[in-house]
Order: structure tokens, then sequence, then C-alpha cells
């Protein structure tokens, strides 16, 4: 059975203003709007004090520099408030319609749920559509969360094993069962990528994790920078938020490093750490590769970073988010080791 949690005030404000809301409006507020509420309610009361204090997995990662992302919970997120709530019902149904979807396709939509619950309203679907995009271990990809009559939802195979869930503890006590969680101590100075949540997410034509390659998947680590502030975004399959928080990690990191000023934005933060002729972070005294380090970064800005900054680009593919974040974590390994040059 799922351990209920013991909330401080604070943080059972926090999480019934998203729930409220969610329900009165089908959506999920922002985390502006949450830090408006909490201020009107009680000036001394700090979002972000309030969020670092909830234990983890309830709700969705706080970036005080993207106040319009969305605050939103998890069905744990729910259970801490309320283990009896009515969502909980309609999850399960659709879990089971999911289930029996699979058995002759592997695609739902809001469609399939209002066919087959011609009673419910537009609006529980759209709920629901919310819900299962946050259960992001049992989906390969989704499209149009929140419309009210048009998400899509391609299902993993693992759903099959979901045949017998009733309640949620069941459903809790099967996501452990088909996704254990191997019990890995940190290596130092990064976060195991061993849980349920990371290890579902991998292409199941790509990656073996089969008993003889566990142990050795079980290495691979994450960024903290990256992990703190990206993981629950990807979960959620917000892949472009995802991204832009990665590489703008990035480039923050380089700026504090070289010491440069915050008006310098950029590939310029790129090429001014990291200039062959005279570099303020030494990646290597063979000049040319410095310039491949400093090619490698810049590109990663122009091409991940620039795009998303600009313009919703609309990334679907969870593996190609995934490798993103990879690539962005071992960058911010690299920057971590390098020291600033003398004279600089």
């Amino acid at each position: 059975m799922e351990e209920q949690v013991d909330l401080t005030q604070g943080q059972r404000l926090y999480l019934q203003f998203i729930l409220d809301t969610f329900r009165a409006e089908c959506q999920w507020p922002t985390h502006d709007r949450l830090d408006q509420f909490l201020y009107q309610t009680d000036p001394d009361m700090d979002i972000e004090d309030i969020w670092k204090s909830l234990p983890p997995g309830l709700t969705s990662y706080l970036d005080m520099n993207l106040l319009n992302n969305s605050a939103s919970l998890t069905l744990k997120g729910i259970y801490a408030l309320e283990p009896e709530a009515p969502e909980f019902v309609l999850f399960l149904q659709v879990l089971n319609l999911c289930v029996q979807t699979h058995a002759s396709a592997q695609t739902i939509r809001s469609d399939d749920i209002l066919g087959s619950h011609p009673d419910w309203d537009v609006a529980d679907v759209q709920k629901m559509g919310w819900l299962l995009f946050g259960e992001g271990h049992l989906w390969q990809s989704f499209s149009g969360p929140g419309s009210p009559s048009s998400w899509t939802c391609t299902l993993k195979r693992q759903i099959r094993r979901f045949s017998d869930v009733r309640t949620m503890d069941a459903y809790w006590e099967k996501c452990d069962a088909v996704w254990p969680r191997p019990p890995v101590s940190p290596p130092s100075g990064g976060l195991p990528l061993t849980d349920s949540r990371f290890r579902n997410t991998l292409p199941e034509n790509g990656i073996d994790l089969s008993t003889e390659n566990t142990a050795l998947w079980q290495q691979v680590t994450m960024h903290p920078d990256i992990h703190e502030r990206c993981w629950n975004l990807y979960m959620q399959g917000d892949y472009d938020n995802a991204i832009f928080t990665a590489t703008r990690a990035i480039e923050v990191a380089v700026r504090r490093k070289a010491h440069l000023p915050d008006a310098l934005v950029g590939v310029d933060v790129i090429v001014q750490a990291f200039r062959p002729a005279s570099p303020l972070l030494l990646y290597s005294n063979v000049v040319a590769e410095q310039e491949g380090m400093m090619a490698l970064l810049r590109g990663v800005i122009m091409v991940y970073k620039n795009p998303q900054s600009h313009r919703h680009v609309g990334v679907q593919n969870k593996s190609e988010c995934l490798a993103i974040l990879l690539m962005c974590s071992n960058l911010l390994y690299m920057i971590d080791g390098l020291s600033l040059q003398a004279g600089a």
C-alpha cells in the first residue's frame, strides 16, 4: 500500500491549488499563477522554498526562470492530498481500456474513451489525457495532452502487464514489478539512472536491459543539474523545454566557470571561454582539440538551444530527447573538470 505523506500547511496549499485548478479548468496552472496564489495567501510563503521541501515525485519541476511552465501533479501527488480522489476511479478505467486496446492496436485516442464511456463528460476525458500523459512509463509517444477531444497516445507493450490492476495500490505495485529499482549506490559526481522512470524510457529495440546487461547500464550517471532541472520535464513529455533547459545549463556552467558577465549570452559565451588563441577554459593544449571542443559546444547551443528559445520546435521523439539530455550531461561533467586559466 502506498504510504500516506505528512504534509505541512504550505505544502498542502501548494498541491491543493494545483489540484483545484486542474479540476475546475481541466488543465494545470502555471508556476507563476501558483506563486501569485501563495503570495496572496501569505506573503511569507515562498514557492521555491515550498517546492524544495516537498517529498520527491509529487509534482513537476520548478524552474524560477521558467515560471510559465505548468505546475502539475503526479498520481502520487494527488494521492498525497486525497487517497480516495475520484480521478483514480476514472484513471483505472482508462488503464483497463489501454490494456484492451493494445490487444488490437498500439494507440489509444480520446475518441476511444468517449466511445467506451459515453456517460463521461468531455472534461473527464481531457483530464484523463493529462494524467495518462504524466505516467510517461506507460507510453512511447503522446500528442495533444490536454486537448478535450483530440489527444493520441501510443502505448508501450508492457501495458499488457496491467490487465489485473483494479486499485491504485495494485497499479503502483505493478509499476515496481515491471520496472524494478535495483539498489545501487550513486557513484561520485552524479545520480544513477537505474530507477524505473529511466529504464522504461529506453527504446525497446535498442539497448538490451536483460539481466546480463543491467549491471553495465547501472553504471550510467546523469549530471545532477540535468537530473534536477530536466528529468521531470522529460518524464512529462515536455521535450522542448527539457532540451532548452539542458542546453541552457551548459551555457550557464561555461559562463560561471569562465567568470564571464551575465550580459554575454549564447555562442559568444562559448567562443570567449574556449577560443584557442587565449582560452579562459583550456580543454586541450592541442589547438585542433581546443577548437573542436569550442565547435562542439557552439553547435550544441546553435542546434539545440537557440531553436527552442525562439519558437516551439515540437520535439516528439522520446529517445531523441533522452540522447540530447545524456549528451548535455556528459558535456557538463567535462566543464566541471576544467579550471580558469591563470591570469584570466
